[in-house]
This record gives structure tokens, sequence and C-alpha cells, in this order.
């Protein structure tokens, strides 16, 4: 990816400064060509990426995309798809999260997996403490070998402009 200059990316406004001060909005497809490298490090499950989300598999099929692994990267990250399935530890879930305790036991949600399952992953709730997706080099984060899971993502529409926090001052 070639990059121009900060008041190029400016003028062209790709990057628009923001107040309060410490915030830019960013184009969305510049801050998707920015992040595809970290998310190529994020390992997807491929044949429950397909099981789980059967329009990937039509995608393929037609050869819209290659692989699961390159729709997670391009597309299934901003549309809040889990790159394979987490496993929740349940009580810790409930006691962080008591409005999914209470609807569990209003029988809105077998569990707290369901919950993560059907809202808590698009929503950014973490499924155990300290949660972070699995890497592809094989790394287990918190000493856990994760099956396959969901991550907190950000806004989806690839051609909307989303605002993100700057991390100069």
């Amino acid at each position: 990816m070639e990059i121009g200059s900060y008041a190029r990316l400016i003028n062209q406004k790709i990057l628009v400064p923001e107040q309060p001060a410490g915030y830019i909005q960013v184009e969305a497809h510049f801050f998707a060509d920015c992040i595809l490298g970290i998310l190529q490090a994020i390992n997807v499950d491929e044949a429950w990426y397909v099981q789980t989300y059967p329009d990937v598999r039509e995608a393929m099929q037609k050869g819209i995309v290659p692989d699961a692994k390159s729709h997670y990267y391009r597309f299934g990250y901003f549309e809040h798809r889990m790159p394979y399935r987490i496993i929740v530890d349940d009580p810790w879930y409930q006691a962080q999260y008591p409005d999914v305790r209470a609807a569990i036991v209003d029988r809105h949600f077998a569990s707290g997996q369901a919950h993560f399952d059907l809202l808590g992953f698009r929503e950014g709730r973490f499924p155990y403490a300290n949660f972070r997706l699995d890497q592809v080099d094989g790394v287990r984060l918190n000493g856990r070998a994760q099956p396959a899971g969901r991550l907190r993502s950000l806004p989806g529409v690839r051609d909307k402009i989303i605002q993100i926090e700057s991390a100069a001052p």
C-alpha cells in the first residue's frame, strides 16, 4: 500500500481531523487497507466459517471470493462475523453482564454462550476476561486453547466514514 504525506491525506479528505483533539475521521477503504495486515494475523477456521456463514460458501462457489480467509479479512471482520467459534466462560460472562444474566433467568437465552453467539459478539462483549482473537501462529492467549470464535469489531459499512481515536496527541 502506498501512502502519501499527512497533509496530502488531509487535502484529499482521506483523513479529517476532528474536535475534540485526538480524534480523526478516516475514509473507510483507507482504514481497511491500513489494518489488512493486522486482520491477516487472525486465525480463521475456514471449515467452521463456511458452515456458519453459508453465503460465504456460495460466494466462493461463484468465484466472488477465493476462500473463507480472504472473505473474513476483506468483509467478515467489518460485518461483525466471528473468524472461529469462541467458547464463553459462562459464569464470568453472566457476572460481567447482569443484563445477560437477567435475560437468561427470564428464559430469553439458554446460556451466556447462546447470548454471545447471537448478540454479544456484535455488541463488543468479551466472552471471558482479557479476550483477544487467536493469531495464525497458534498463539493462545490466557493459556486457553480456543476452538473458534468472535471478536470486537468496528462499524461494518465499507463506504461509510468511521471515527477512530488517534494515537498521536
